[in-house]
């Protein structure tokens, strides 16, 4: 192919219908040029790298498949680091970036507010955001009291906040999320939400209507933190695709892939505020 990296990214860089550009790069020919070009493109529209070769028997492959020299990965690191490229380094985690930035405004911050239906998830998400990246967000103190019921006076709440003995005692899981959502979404301490919800196809549990409690919640979120889900239980394929549309929300299929999602959205907002403050 004649044309190489950094005139793709110049001719993407100008079209209007380009959003997000995604890369997979086995090796790269004109380094220089390329991350000066990525650079500059970098501060318009986000750029998604896939970059393969990083252990040694994948950059024997490289080599022998396109003749491209891979280079050592900690350099590469560095390099795209530098230059705004948001690096992942695998099929799922690319996908989780490009989700997130097609649905979401960047994180202002690396700090997470977990909602959880089950405390295990909850665990799950706390090292989820230590994997890659994001750090749980201090419990904002002033909603505890608003939130927190004498009738289950053993249940503290922290983050991750496990929501379902709430839920159970109050007869309204949807109720309870929101006002957590609301008291997390108003606290400047927190950049972003994971909600961990179940989404239940049986007509008993017609009051877990999701796209309800999402727009219910859209007005206390002025700032547009992103809002990401990841449902679970027999009801995914029916609310899924209807949140598909609602402002500032995004459906995810592990909670690792929204946490690297999200991770990639701060990545990305702190390429660009340290750029507009040289």
């Amino acid at each position: 192919c004649d044309v190489d990296f950094s005139e793709a990214l110049d001719y993407l860089e100008q079209d209007s219908q380009t959003e997000i550009i995604v890369l997979h790069m086995e090796g790269v020919r004109g380094g220089r040029k390329f991350l000066e070009t990525a650079a500059r493109v970098a501060r318009l529209k986000p750029i998604i790298v896939l970059k393969t070769g990083r252990s040694t028997a994948g950059a024997r492959a490289a080599l022998s498949h396109t003749g491209s020299l891979v280079g050592e990965d900690a350099v590469v690191d560095a390099a795209f680091a530098r230059a705004g490229l948001i690096r992942v380094r695998t099929m799922m985690e690319m996908r989780a970036a490009c989700h997130a930035f097609l649905h979401f405004r960047t994180m202002a911050g690396p700090n997470l507010g977990v909602i959880t239906a089950t405390g295990a998830c909850g665990i799950m998400s706390a090292d989820a955001c230590e994997d890659y990246g994001l750090e749980l967000a201090p419990f904002p103190e002033g909603i505890r009291d608003g939130l927190e019921n004498s009738h289950i006076a053993w249940h503290k709440l922290n983050n991750p906040v496990d929501i379902w003995p709430l839920g159970m005692v109050s007869g309204s899981f949807t109720n309870v999320f929101k006002n957590a959502a609301g008291g997390l979404l108003a606290d400047d301490h927190v950049h972003a939400i994971l909600g961990i919800v179940p989404a239940l196809a049986s007509p008993l549990h017609a009051d877990l209507d999701l796209v309800s409690l999402m727009r219910e919640i859209q007005p206390v979120n002025p700032q547009h933190k992103p809002i990401a889900l990841w449902l679970y239980a027999d009801g995914i394929d029916q609310q899924a695709p209807a949140l598909e549309g609602e402002m500032d929300v995004c459906c995810f299929d592990s909670i690792d892939e929204a946490v690297m999602g999200l991770a990639a959205l701060y990545r990305y907002r702190r390429f660009v505020e340290r750029e507009a403050s040289q």
